[in-house]
């Protein structure tokens, strides 16, 4: 196993003003270590532990203490409100 891998990320609703260089895909790419979660790759990111946060990847529902592969899609988004 390699020292790191590079994820791509999209992030939706509020939590796009946490790209380190917004762009009209709200996409980025960044390198964590090998073994780093969901949770740490949200960490790089800046996005407060607290906010509630969906995480997809490659497509299917995950938790944050996911260990993620190189070339992983991480799709972050907060729950929508309903009443």
């Amino acid at each position: 196993m390699g020292t790191a891998i590079e994820i791509e990320v999209r992030l939706y609703h509020a939590l796009k003003k946490y790209l380190p260089h917004p762009n009209e895909d709200f996409l980025c790419k960044i390198t964590l270590p090998a073994g780093a979660t969901v949770a740490e790759a949200a960490n790089r990111l800046k996005i407060p532990s607290d906010h509630a946060t969906l995480a997809f990847v490659n497509g299917n529902r995950v938790e944050p203490g996911m260990v993620l592969r190189d070339g992983d899609r991480l799709t972050l988004m907060q729950p929508a409100g309903g009443g």
